[in-house]
């Protein structure tokens, strides 16, 4: 029995003048994360020596929305060559945002989980205020319970609250943002071609209200 990562970040974005929540939550194996952590560690580094990449506050690299472009082609590129598996779910704001949390992280786990039962799953999440740990534990009990009516050798998985210091939580940052910025910004050329690039890593985006399911034989794509 192996143990699957899984890290998680949410975002909000408009489409048609509508709000809504999304997440990104990108899974790996225990090898995989070694390899992927050894690998950002030395891009890290070799961005804060840049002169002209680096930052004075050297926690600030990266995160999406604070890179200069220059970094944040470097760090997509760097991502894109790894081997890990991203999956994509959104739902419209409707003002209780813990909830829609709950219902857009089950959405993701529920799959991943019955398709990957015989796995010991360790969820990290990012530390937000509006999210309250018990909760959210409580509803990945429920998910838990759920599917050992089908599949019952599932072994608990266990949740676990990250900062953004934790680096591999450049992962679901990265891959939201560009998501984020396909829809939220005039897409100009490059800011398309982000998220191209990131489109073989990310095997399923669903449309929770609309029922709808994006991947390669069904492309996802904004007008």
């Amino acid at each position: 029995m192996s143990n699957m990562h899984c890290y998680f970040d949410e975002t909000k974005f408009k489409i048609d003048d509508n709000e809504y929540i999304g997440l990104a939550g990108v899974f790996l194996t225990d090898e995989n994360k070694s390899e992927i952590i050894q690998v950002l560690e030395t891009l890290k580094e070799e961005l804060e020596s840049d002169q002209f990449l680096g930052r004075r506050s050297k926690k600030k690299i990266f995160h999406f929305t604070d890179d200069s472009q220059e970094v944040q082609l470097r760090v997509i590129e760097c991502l894109r060559a790894q081997n890990l598996r991203v999956y994509i779910a959104y739902k419209r704001y409707e003002g209780d945002y813990q909830n829609m949390y709950h219902q857009v992280i089950t959405k993701i786990l529920y799959d991943r989980f019955q398709k990957n039962h015989s796995n010991t799953f360790i969820v990290n999440y990012e530390e937000n205020p509006e999210i309250k740990p018990t909760r959210l534990q409580s509803e990945l009990d429920k998910t838990t319970e759920s599917i050992r009516t089908i599949k019952p050798e599932f072994p608990s998985p266990i949740l676990n609250k990250v900062t953004k210091d934790e680096i591999l939580s450049v992962l679901p940052d990265y891959f939201l943002g560009t998501f984020n910025q396909y829809h939220n910004t005039p897409r100009q050329d490059f800011k398309k071609r982000n998220f191209e690039k990131f489109r073989k890593k990310i095997r399923l985006i669903v449309d929770i209200d609309g029922g709808k399911f994006y991947h390669k034989h069904n492309p996802y794509i904004v007008e």
